[in-house]
């Protein structure tokens, strides 16, 4: 008809990003809404076709038809004969750290064990962490101890930035996963954990042997190993250099992190085609963060180059509160689950019990 829906945004603080709309062939109206930072916002659609006001406050999952693949001379498409099964980090951690509202510990119970039914490779529970540092996280303990385990698969991680995070974590057995958030930016790390990185190998190493003694897994993540923002050197070579100095700790797990959304399809794909087959051992899983409008494109690059470990937040919430001033969203899990649909990547998830995740996710908005 012509008629364009219009946004009205409402908020004590600014918020930012898009939010834009198509019309569906039975006439109703979809919403894939941007990733915002406020602490009091109201986002909604009113249409001229006198319609009901639309309540968007969660968030729509990009629509895969909008998806242009990235151009064949960056690289080849995907190929369905070549199609690996992904595993998928949800991560309660990052979704939960940066709400400034403290989320009451019976919310992220019943959140959290909804997600241990949906079939998750492993969940991101929680951190050990100084309080006043992350005070979001300051009951990890407590919502581990409330949750009920059984007859669920999913690995439980969660993450520590010293040794004695680590001891704390290795003493519940509930937990079989610990991971430590290493930095390829010494500008990064001091930001995140007022560490330099001769002392930030000391601690992986410290706790790779403790944990390895436990028989507990240990990831460590490669913060700004897509592109350095602050401003560091950063190369290929820097980051193999850091990829060798922890493989040599016994470190196989090491997901890379661009927490500020940053790097493009091209460099992903670039970094990831170039360390899988120096490592051919490690895990390289991608934890992205990422406006919804860009993740189909960096997924397409991260899968072509060989990841096949996500970690995801429903609804693309959370983000890092000591990366910049601004969050920027995760990759939302509804994102992947609809990239794996559309080619055809099998996914063992329980998708009426994430449907109720979706609701539980939802009310951290409110």
């Amino acid at each position: 008809s012509g008629q364009k829906p219009f946004i009205r945004v409402e908020s004590r603080k600014s918020c930012r990003e898009e939010a834009r709309s198509w019309k569906m062939e039975d006439g109703s109206w979809k919403m894939e809404v941007g990733r915002w930072k406020s602490e009091d916002a109201c986002f909604w659609l009113e249409s001229t076709l006198n319609t009901k006001p639309i309540n968007i406050s969660t968030y729509q999952p990009v629509n895969p038809s909008t998806h242009q693949p990235v151009k064949p001379s960056t690289y080849k498409p995907i190929n369905s004969s070549t199609m690996s099964t992904i595993h998928i980090t949800e991560t309660v951690r990052d979704a939960l750290q940066g709400i400034p509202g403290f989320v009451p510990t019976e919310m992220k119970t019943a959140y959290t064990q909804s997600l241990l039914k949906v079939g998750f490779d492993c969940i991101d529970i929680g951190s050990f962490v100084s309080p006043k540092a992350v005070p979001q996280m300051a009951d990890t303990g407590q919502v581990i101890q409330n949750l009920d385990f059984n007859h669920s698969k999913s690995n439980r991680m969660v993450l520590v930035v010293n040794e004695k995070g680590a001891e704390k974590a290795a003493e519940i057995p509930q937990i079989n996963r610990i991971s430590f958030p290493y930095s390829v930016s010494p500008t990064f790390l001091q930001r995140n954990m007022k560490l330099d990185t001769a002392r930030a190998f000391e601690i992986v190493r410290n706790i790779a042997t403790s944990s390895y003694a436990k028989r507990l897994d240990f990831t460590v993540y490669l913060s700004m190993g897509l592109g350095n923002p602050y401003g560091d050197d950063w190369s290929l070579e820097l980051l193999t250099n850091s990829i060798t100095e922890l493989y040599k700790s016994g470190i196989r797990k090491m997901p890379l992190s661009d927490i500020l959304g940053e790097a493009s399809p091209d460099m992903i794909f670039m970094v990831y085609s170039k360390i899988i087959p120096m490592f051919p051992d490690v895990q390289f899983g991608l934890h992205l963060h990422t406006k919804p409008s860009e993740s189909f494109a960096k997924m397409e690059a991260a899968y072509t180059a060989g990841v096949t470990n996500f970690e995801t937040v429903l609804n693309g919430l959370g983000g890092c509160p000591f990366a910049a001033d601004e969050l920027v969203g995760n990759l939302s899990t509804q994102d992947l689950i609809a990239f794996c649909d559309m080619n055809e990547i099998p996914l063992t998830l329980d998708r009426t019990a994430l449907e109720k995740s979706v609701e539980i996710a939802a009310g951290f908005l409110h």
